[in-house]
């Protein structure tokens, strides 16, 4: 019993010190607004939302608007990057993927329009987009050529 009581005590503590310094602005939290969700590279985000990125710190945001995804990444002030709404629409009612590499690009890919990538050339991002023999050529990520059928599959190459 005397255990837990000065477990709680303990607890109870850090989360005062804790609060504390966010408080005073020792702490800075601002960039995890409610509802963000912390992802690494090359981990797949396949859900409306809004995803931080900290490796990279970036922020993507994935919404919904008249049957397509829309898509904004933004750093972690909130200033807009680059709006893939404005340069490639897609149907929200397919299936869909975004992944981040560990190279600060952005892979999209979309069962409607195929894969295409957002690429950080010179500390701006762009928009890129590939035919079935580029993707055979350059490949694309295990995790975003995962997301092929058998049939398409076998004509990209996949990079490890």
């Amino acid at each position: 019993m005397k255990k837990v009581l000065i477990t709680i005590l303990i607890i109870l503590i850090l989360a005062g010190v804790g609060y504390f310094a966010y408080s005073k602005g020792l702490i800075k939290l601002d960039f995890l607004k409610r509802g963000d969700e912390v992802v690494s590279e090359n981990q797949l985000i396949q859900k409306f939302g809004s995803y931080t990125i900290l490796d990279k710190n970036i922020k993507i945001i994935v919404n919904k608007s008249n049957g397509f995804v829309n898509i904004n990444i933004n750093d972690l002030q909130g200033n807009s990057l680059i709006d893939l709404s404005n340069l490639r629409r897609f149907s929200a009612y397919q299936g869909w993927a975004i992944l981040v590499d560990n190279q600060d690009n952005i892979w999209i890919n979309s069962s409607d329009v195929g894969t295409f990538e957002v690429v950080m050339t010179e500390g701006r991002y762009s928009l890129k987009e590939f035919s079935m023999d580029e993707l055979k050529e350059w490949g694309v990520p295990e995790k975003i050529c995962n997301l092929y059928p058998p049939s398409l599959k076998n004509k990209i190459k996949c990079k490890l």
